[in-house]
């Protein structure tokens, strides 16, 4: 299987995010990378995190990292792309707005 990053349309840039998790330490990883419409590199970064309760979560936290990273850099359009179809598909539902992210993070904690 081989997949190719394709570009946005010429007014977003593309949000691009995932996940590491290490089950025994409860410690998760998220990386970002944010490019525009020619695939340069707008910006990048990563986060660690403890106390993780599962593979779910740390994508989760990895989507809110990757949306909050593009909004404080002054991205107010965009493409949100990552590899958990569960977070992507529960993100893209509207009944609960903006947010779902942190709703989904919160039930996770019980």
């Amino acid at each position: 299987m081989s997949s190719k990053w394709q570009h946005p349309d010429r007014s977003l840039v593309k949000v691009n995010f995932d996940a590491a998790f290490r089950q025994h330490l409860k410690q998760s990883s998220s990386g970002v990378v944010i490019r525009n419409n020619m695939g340069l590199v707008m910006g990048s970064g990563e986060v660690f995190h403890r106390h993780v309760a599962d593979a779910f979560a740390a994508e989760a936290l990895a989507c809110l990292n990757a949306i909050t990273f593009a909004r404080d850099m002054g991205f107010m359009k965009g493409v949100v792309e990552g590899d958990s179809r569960t977070i992507i598909v529960k993100a893209q539902k509207r009944d609960r707005g903006s947010n779902l992210v942190a709703h989904t993070i919160a039930s996770m904690g019980f």
